[in-house]
């Protein structure tokens, strides 16, 4: 909902510019309107036959994929009612969420936004596949998934018990020498803090008097409109660039609020991983749950790109990208024998 454009309020200018000359007549000048997209998706239907033991069956499969953005069509729909800045806030306090991990009959450590594809750079989505000798667990690109061949070179299947295992040695290494970790931690709040642009306080407390000088000037110019001093148009054309200094503001509040949470949880993160995992014995470690491994990840900001060369290449609270090189090829028929745990450079 909050990434809909039908929640978010548009100016009839805005929307004269998305939709053709005779929908723009018959709209209000005077409103804002929601924009509901047609014609996103394309859908392709087609007929396949399965030999089962009574015969043939024959089902139709479908596959539905995105258009690009200049196919859709755009129909105005009545304003919702929500504030403009408050859609625009909330898109910006998820901008960086991803969709949680599924389960899909077991817990996939490195979704969620971990894991993505070394050729396009999409994330990585988890694909399950049932055989006779049971079930078998993957990761594929998201990108080529959705989008066909053509939308990424990259169409191997990278099975997790050979993606996972080095991903959690790497980490666990990191856990076990704290110095390491703790420069690592500091170097990246040193980096959250320069990009607060200075003191942040100081900064909030400017806009804040910039808002309040905005409504003292609004209402001025309504006490002179309603003097006769000034014309409509004059007032209008006034409140409007009153209005553009009032969102400005807010604008900036927000993000100067939204830097100081996310400040806020690296240091709460800092504090939980110093406190319960740094140093920890190597049995302790690997006898986390994956759900466990998962939140590290997460408060380790970890980002881990993975190539069709058997390459993995993570970065994130170190600052710099490490590979991480496979002891065995990652390969997505053959079952290969269990066990070396696998090396970390």
């Amino acid at each position: 909902m909050i990434l809909d454009d039908v929640y978010r309020p548009h100016t009839f200018e805005e929307v004269a510019e998305m939709v053709a000359p005779e929908v723009s007549m018959r709209l209000d000048r005077d409103r804002c309107y929601g924009i509901w997209w047609f014609n996103r998706r394309r859908r392709v239907e087609k007929q396949v036959v399965e030999i089962a033991e009574s015969g043939r069956r024959y089902r139709r499969r479908s596959k539905n994929t995105m258009k690009p953005p200049e196919e859709w069509i755009a129909v105005p729909v009545p304003d919702p009612g929500v504030p403009r800045e408050w859609v625009d806030g909330a898109r910006e306090a998820i901008k960086g969420n991803h969709r949680a991990p599924s389960s899909n009959r077991r817990f996939w450590e490195l979704t969620g936004g971990l894991l993505y594809c070394g050729c396009c750079g999409h994330t990585m989505r988890q694909d399950a596949r049932v055989r006779k000798d049971g079930a078998w667990f993957y990761y594929r690109c998201s990108h080529r998934w959705h989008n066909g061949r053509d939308a990424c070179p990259d169409g191997k299947s990278f099975n997790v018990k050979k993606v996972e295992p080095p991903v959690w040695q790497f980490v666990s290494d990191l856990l076990s020498d704290p110095s390491r970790l703790r420069a690592g931690l500091d170097a990246m709040m040193d980096r959250e803090r320069k990009g607060m642009r200075g003191d942040a306080g100081q900064e909030a407390k400017v806009w804040l008097d910039r808002l309040a000088e905005a409504d003292t000037m609004r209402r001025g110019f309504q006490e002179q409109a309603a003097k006769g001093l000034m014309t409509l148009e004059e007032l209008e054309e006034r409140l409007k660039e009153i209005d553009e200094i009032r969102e400005t503001a807010r604008a900036e509040l927000a993000t100067l609020e939204r830097s100081r949470q996310r400040l806020e949880e690296l240091e709460h993160d800092q504090q939980t991983l110093m406190d319960r995992y740094a140093g920890a014995v190597p049995n302790a470690l690997d006898n986390l749950i994956p759900e466990e491994r998962h939140r590290i990840y997460k408060m380790l900001r970890l980002k881990v790109l993975v190539y069709p060369d058997a390459r993995l290449q993570v970065s994130g609270v170190l600052g710099t990208d490490q590979e991480v090189c496979l002891f065995v090829p990652l390969s997505r028929h053959r079952r290969s024998p269990s066990p070396r745990r696998p090396a970390v450079s």
